[in-house]
């Protein structure tokens, strides 16, 4: 399965490790679109560094730049109870 996902702005910058410079100077529409594209359900263990999802920005009249987003830190699978309460939560709309 592919997700694709609408993005709305946030006030965390990003790590330096995965941020790149993209200028907004010379474009003629002001409207600039992101989406993040990922394949899931993503699956534990995630490793540090490891790209889970891509943020796409596109504008009206420049290519699509992409952008690859990495776990900032590691997920380990969970244990037997965390998934059995990783469920419940999700039955319950609450993950």
């Amino acid at each position: 399965m592919i997700g694709d996902r609408a993005t709305h702005c946030a006030s965390r910058r990003p790590n330096s490790e995965t941020s790149r410079s993209l200028s907004r100077t010379g474009l003629s529409s002001g409207a600039i679109q992101t989406r993040i594209r990922y394949q899931g359900p993503l699956v534990a263990p995630i490793t540090k560094g490891q790209e889970v999802a891509q943020l796409v920005i596109t504008t009206g009249d420049t290519p699509p730049q992409i952008v690859p987003l990495v776990a900032g830190e590691d997920v380990g699978r969970a244990g037997f109870f965390g998934r059995i309460w990783l469920g419940l939560k999700s039955l319950f709309g609450m993950a």
